[in-house]
């Protein structure tokens, strides 16, 4: 398919092309996030409704992955969520309970030498899969 072979701006012009061609894209984009997630969740759609309930967003390079054209797209290492507090137990949860993710490691940041938003990140592995799920204030 064509649509593997162009970056970003290029797809975005496509789609801007006529109406046929934006939902063409609008469509491989939705089948790209798709296979993303499938990487990492068997229930694509349980996790795409709690990232739209909770605000949960992907970053990183599996958000990289996304819009890169295939040729030259980066390996799928893990998966970067981030949540914000109010969340974070739901979005933990999730990963913990209906994916059998356990947790490796939690690590705390120190405010006194790090002025990010992140209050912490915890780590989570499944077989060869790992999920980074990075909780914000």
């Amino acid at each position: 398919m064509i649509m593997e072979e162009l970056a970003l701006p290029d797809l975005i012009s496509l789609g801007k092309t006529r109406v046929q061609n934006n939902d063409g894209v609008k469509e491989y984009m939705e089948e790209q996030q798709r296979k993303l997630y499938e990487v990492f969740v068997k229930d694509v759609n349980k996790l795409t409704d709690l990232m739209e309930h909770t605000g949960t967003v992907v970053s990183g390079s599996s958000a990289l992955h996304l819009f890169q054209p295939k040729y030259t797209a980066l390996m799928l290492r893990d998966l970067d969520v981030y949540a914000t507090e109010e969340f974070s137990e739901k979005v933990l949860n999730h990963f913990k309970d209906d994916k059998e993710y356990m947790v490796t490691n939690t690590v705390k940041w120190r405010r006194d030498y790090n002025s990010s938003a992140i209050s912490r990140v915890h780590k989570l592995k499944k077989d060869d899969k790992m999920v980074d799920d990075i909780i914000t204030n």
